[in-house]
């Protein structure tokens, strides 16, 4: 495999039409409206509208609280249904706040690898899942789990 890069002036280097060097990182070399990477690399950043970021993480916390109040207000129907005794229902709250818990600074780190956006997609759609298997649950431990 043979490289078609060219060293420019000793301090940078140029393939494929991009060029990545010094001067390119200096912020000498902007496009109207953008910065030295979309000069370099032609990359226009996308800014989200801060009105459907806050729609966005209000209805993801809705979601939750929603879920949180449904539990909680059909915990004595479903312990009627599993044939559960109280202590034994008590673990689906339980275990909610424990994943909660456990989910919150993992989505931290997940967002930092991978991006806001890809891991509110993902925790959603997670989520709806989990909530699927949980609503098709025939017996307490399968529930819980």
């Amino acid at each position: 495999m043979q490289s078609t890069g060219v060293l420019t002036s000793g301090t940078g280097y140029s393939a494929a039409g991009l060029s990545i060097g010094p001067s390119h990182l200096s912020g000498t070399h902007q496009l109207e409206g953008g910065g030295p990477l979309e000069a370099t690399l032609g990359i226009r950043s996308r800014q989200a509208s801060p009105t459907l970021v806050l729609l966005t993480v209000s209805m993801c916390t809705m979601l939750y609280a929603l879920t949180l109040t449904i539990v909680n207000v059909v915990l004595p129907q479903l312990q009627g249904a599993l044939s559960a005794t109280p202590d034994q229902i008590s673990w689906v709250v339980t275990l909610n706040v424990i994943a909660t818990a456990v989910a919150t600074p993992t989505t931290g780190w997940f967002v930092s690898k991978w991006g806001q956006r890809k891991v509110m997609l993902w925790a959603v759609a997670g989520f709806s899942l989990s909530s699927l298997a949980c609503a098709t649950a025939d017996a307490l431990v399968p529930l819980l789990i």
